[in-house]
């Protein structure tokens, strides 16, 4: 792949990646991934983690930051949480090499169909004007654990759990709680690259990565302009059929 067709790949997909993760407060990982494996159809998956996670964290950097100009990043939630996934994140991304290429692919296939069909009858919850209770937020956190195990595991950063998670059970408004997901996405992709990282090296050409990060950075902008005026319920649909579609990909004979 020379340097033009690197660059002309990378921008659109980062693109869409930037717009789609600050909409709805994905890092857009299990977006990418699916891609990565078409690409690079005989590198194993902890090697395509590493690309992912790097576009990941880039991508969720951009959100928060331009989520807390607009003041919808609840950082307390964010960074208590995301501290506490992150040695599951550590845990994940070693569990990931335990499994061969064909099993992480189904895993991941059935992980995201299934979570498609729960955001697909779910509506978005009246939010709280309270807050949640200390019962609640406490569950939150040990929730939080586990995702942090998933997405460690399937490398991807875990925002598609997050924003549920923050949406349905601490009951907030739907475009905070995808802001805030995206603080805790970006503290758990720079802490999977890092521990990734080191075990896999990078496999994309300079360009193609290039085009990504810079397509993410122009993308998240539109992205968290449209968080703000677009129903809640509209962007959980968004996200159901963004879930259903990849992971059907995952799961398509010959994928």
């Amino acid at each position: 792949m020379n340097n033009l067709v690197s660059m002309a790949t990378g921008l659109p997909l980062g693109l869409v990646l930037g717009a789609v993760g600050s909409l709805t407060g994905i890092g857009g990982g299990f977006l990418l991934m699916p891609v990565l494996l078409w690409l690079y159809p005989h590198q194993v998956q902890g090697t395509l983690s590493t690309a992912t996670l790097t576009v990941v964290f880039f991508n969720a950097l951009s959100g928060t930051v331009l989520s807390a100009r607009r003041e919808r990043v609840r950082f307390r939630t964010g960074l208590t949480y995301g501290v506490l996934s992150l040695p599951l994140v550590w845990l994940g991304t070693h569990l990931q090499g335990q499994v061969n290429r064909e099993v992480f692919t189904v895993a991941f296939g059935v992980f995201l169909v299934a979570g498609a069909f729960f955001l697909a009858f779910r509506k978005a919850d009246a939010a709280s004007h309270s807050g949640p209770t200390r019962p609640v937020w406490v569950a939150g956190a040990a929730i939080s654990l586990a995702i942090g195990l998933v997405s460690g595991f399937f490398g991807v950063g875990g925002g598609f759990l997050f924003v549920p998670m923050l949406a349905f059970i601490l009951k907030y408004p739907l475009v905070e709680a995808s802001a805030t997901s995206q603080l805790i996405v970006g503290m758990g992709a720079a802490w999977a690259l890092v521990t990734n990282a080191a075990l896999h090296p990078l496999p994309l050409d300079p360009m193609l990565l290039g085009g990504l990060v810079a397509g993410v950075l122009v993308g998240a902008p539109l992205g968290t302009w449209a968080a703000g005026r677009w129903s809640p319920t509209m962007i959980l649909r968004i996200l159901a059929g963004l879930l259903l579609v990849v992971g059907l990909r995952f799961l398509w004979p010959g994928s």
